[in-house]
């Protein structure tokens, strides 16, 4: 990694490592150095590749990407948490403890931005190939010349000169090939290609334009999801490494498991009660409320009640997510203005997680000998 680095990032990691190590040993500055790097590539890229080479990607292509760029974080925790191992240097103070949790969240943001980045752009592009309300023309069109379905019932609808022209012109756009049969018939190559194409370009230019939308693609609910996994991992994510760190790695997954198992029967005992889950929250602040009174009552420390405090950490990010979770089905998706208000809330959400869990995790570190550094 250190021969990616120009000169005055590798200055900033020297002064970092001597004059701040616990900020050094967090990697904050490589994060958002890539993260710069990696915004400007995802601003480019998309413009690169559908405004300038003409590409048309799909929904299918987005997802691929989400997918892909999952499995990459997820060889990045593990690189991570690795890494921090190395280093078992612990704040000394509470204030300390919460920005090192805050600096892991940073590192978190840095890296969602990046996906935020792309698809927003990609969208962007994907709506600005043609004027506002094409989208739905050309879909209202292909949909009345039959060129939507098979070719067969397309063959049905005899077709004028000028309707001839215009899905010329439409399956060009939508970089669909296509053979002429007759005067008034043409065939598409790639029926479902082109449905993929008309619908998420509809759908596009009805989220940047507000407008309706025509087909069956679904660009608020990419959205949802990665702004549903980019606050999973803001709260998890640091509270992760830092009972890691606690830990180590072996009895972390150990901690997942644990943790997931009573995450699920905390949420089926809230189902039994309450068939909608409308006390999820209370729930898991109830939880959360016994393990800080089993961390306080810590007076002799071993590995067992060591093992289950460092556990217990991450019940603070996991009522504040279903906090989160509560707010966000009460409010329905179709609200006006719905990503523009649950983003901050979001936000604010991580922001006293961060308090939360690093208060948790002085807590327990105050209880067992680490190495410290201020």
């Amino acid at each position: 990694m250190k021969k990616m680095m120009p000169d005055f990032l590798r200055q900033i990691d020297h002064k970092l490592l001597t004059s701040y190590p616990l900020v050094w040993r967090t990697r904050v500055h490589y994060f958002l150095f890539f993260a710069l790097v990696g915004n400007l590539l995802a601003m480019l890229l998309p413009v690169l590749s559908i405004s300038i080479l003409g590409a048309f990607p799909t929904e299918n292509t987005l997802y691929g990407f989400l997918m892909l760029g999952l499995v990459f974080c997820g060889f990045l925790l593990l690189f991570w948490g690795f890494d921090q191992q190395r280093f078992k240097v612990f704040p000394s103070t509470l204030e300390n403890f919460i920005k090192t949790i805050g600096l892991y969240a940073i590192c978190v943001l840095s890296v969602a931005s990046v996906f935020f980045m792309g698809t927003y752009t990609t969208i962007h592009q994907i709506a600005s190939k043609g004027i506002n309300g094409s989208a739905i023309m050309y879909y209202d069109f292909l949909e009345k010349t039959k060129l939507l379905n098979s070719y067969r019932i397309a063959s049905e609808y005899q077709k004028s000169t000028a309707e001839m022209e215009k899905a010329k012109q439409i399956l060009t756009f939508f970089n669909c090939d296509y053979e002429v049969i007759s005067s008034d018939q043409i065939k598409v190559n790639q029926v479902s290609q082109l449905g993929k194409r008309a619908s998420i370009y509809s759908s596009a230019q009805a989220h940047v334009y507000n407008t309706k939308k025509r087909g069956y693609s679904s660009l608020s609910d990419l959205f949802h999801a990665m702004m549903f996994l980019g606050l999973i991992a803001l709260l998890l994510v640091p509270t992760f490494l830092v009972v890691w760190s606690g830990i180590g790695f072996p009895l972390t997954i150990v901690v997942v498991g644990i943790q997931s198992v009573l995450s699920a029967l905390i949420i089926g005992f809230t189902f039994t009660l309450n068939s909608n889950g409308g006390g999820l929250p209370i729930g898991f602040l109830f939880a959360l409320l016994l393990v800080i009174g089993c961390i306080t009552g810590i007076t002799k420390p071993n590995k067992i009640s060591l093992f289950l405090a460092w556990s217990a950490i991450s019940f603070a990010p996991m009522f504040l997510l279903m906090l989160f979770l509560s707010i966000m089905v009460s409010m329905p998706s179709t609200t006006s203005g719905y990503l523009s208000f649950v983003i901050p809330i979001g936000l604010l959400i991580a922001g006293v997680s961060v308090f939360l869990a690093g208060a948790m995790g002085y807590l327990v570190a105050s209880r067992v000998g680490l190495p410290k550094a201020e």
